[in-house]
């Protein structure tokens, strides 16, 4: 089988965003803090509208409760219900 993990990392200036995608052995894809609302906005949404096209996230999780972790996911529920 073709195992793959790709890791992507969002410049959040302070705290930390990633977007982990593998097939491991299903389409796994994870999304890891938010960072800040502007990181969010800016970097994020394009990257979940084109996964959204073929698969789509099987979590989200934040690491702590933060603002340069959490304040970008508080965007994605709202934008996302």
């Amino acid at each position: 089988s073709n195992t793959s993990i790709k890791l992507k990392m969002y410049p959040t200036s302070y705290g930390d965003a990633f977007l982990t995608s593998g097939n491991v052995p299903e389409p796994i894809n994870i999304l890891i803090d938010g960072g800040y609302a502007s990181t969010y906005n800016k970097y994020i949404p394009p990257d979940l509208k084109e996964l959204a096209l073929k698969e789509s996230l099987k979590l989200v999780e934040a690491t702590h409760i933060d603002a340069d972790h959490i304040l970008g996911l508080i965007e994605f529920h709202k934008s996302n219900g």
